[in-house]
């Protein structure tokens, strides 16, 4: 799993100009919001490539949290 999601930043990075225009189009051509969204994938395939990385991809655990105030 972790050199597949090397792979897919790889692509993103590489074809940036590209992601970023589809992600604009589908941003309501927002170029702030399109920006974000670059960003976050590729901070969900840096998480990625290094939760499922760990221990030479033997041992992971991930989980999903929901906060809310008191």
């Amino acid at each position: 799993m972790s050199r597949t999601l090397e792979l897919w930043l790889k692509n993103i990075d590489d074809n940036a100009e590209a992601v970023k225009e589809i992600m604009v189009s589908h941003s309501a051509g927002s170029v702030e919001a399109a920006a974000k969204q670059f960003n976050y994938w590729r901070g969900l395939n840096l998480q990625g490539i290094e939760l499922f990385g760990y221990g030479n991809g033997e041992e992971w655990m991930t989980s999903q949290v929901l906060f809310k105030k008191k």
